[in-house]
């Protein structure tokens, strides 16, 4: 298994604790900020790169991925963070190994989340995400 975890979020300075977290079991963390940096490390990534990808839904996207955005479900529009979900399933990335989080709880993105086979949470449960990251690494 993979020794990286990823995490998506512009407000990285709310994740000290998964950073303190996930470095006392030995993983390492990618933090990126953008739908840009973000899309452009899973392109190059390889699907075992990452032991969990966790991906806040709302990030700052640049002018490049709004376009693209433009021709998706409004959905993704409006929860940017599904569009690298998205990109993750299409290259093939287990949805098992993927959590977003939104501090919106949103039937519609509920239903893409069951969609692309992935976890979705309610940002500000810390203990969920600590749970739910314990049982994908397989620790106790």
């Amino acid at each position: 298994m993979s020794k990286k975890i990823f995490i998506l979020d512009d407000e990285p300075m709310f994740l000290d604790w998964i950073d303190d977290y996930v470095t006392s079991l030995g993983f390492s963390v990618d933090f990126l900020t953008s739908l840009k940096e973000a899309s452009d490390r899973i392109e190059a990534a390889t699907l075992d790169e990452y032991a969990v990808l966790i991906i806040d839904l709302n990030v700052p996207a640049s002018a490049e991925i709004e376009s693209i955005l433009q021709q998706k479900e409004t959905v993704f529009q409006e929860f940017r963070g599904l569009f690298i979900a998205q990109r993750a399933r299409t290259k093939g990335i287990s949805g098992n190994k993927i959590i977003v989080y939104s501090v919106h709880d949103k039937p519609e993105v509920e239903a893409i989340c069951k969609r692309l086979n992935i976890y979705y949470m309610p940002k500000g449960r810390a203990k969920s995400l600590k749970e739910k990251l314990a049982s994908i690494l397989g620790v106790a």
